[in-house]
């Protein structure tokens, strides 16, 4: 995420989600996207989007190693 953004709560959202992926609620980080999104000029919005989906893969994706491992 671009630096101005980093004490965003959707930023701190995302942290904890990477620390506790089976507790996260992605549809919540979502919702949260949609809100700052549209405040943001269209390039940005555009990173922010691709910085925050990359992260939420790899939530799922460690959703799911923690789903077949156990």
């Amino acid at each position: 995420m671009p630096a101005q953004h980093s004490q965003h709560p959707l930023t701190q959202a995302i942290e904890q989600a990477i620390a506790n992926p089976a507790a996260a609620n992605l549809k919540a980080l979502l919702e949260e996207l949609e809100c700052i999104s549209p405040s943001l000029p269209e390039a940005e919005q555009l990173q922010v989007a691709e910085d925050v989906l990359a992260q939420l893969i790899d939530i799922y994706v460690c959703r799911a190693e923690q789903l077949l491992d156990g």
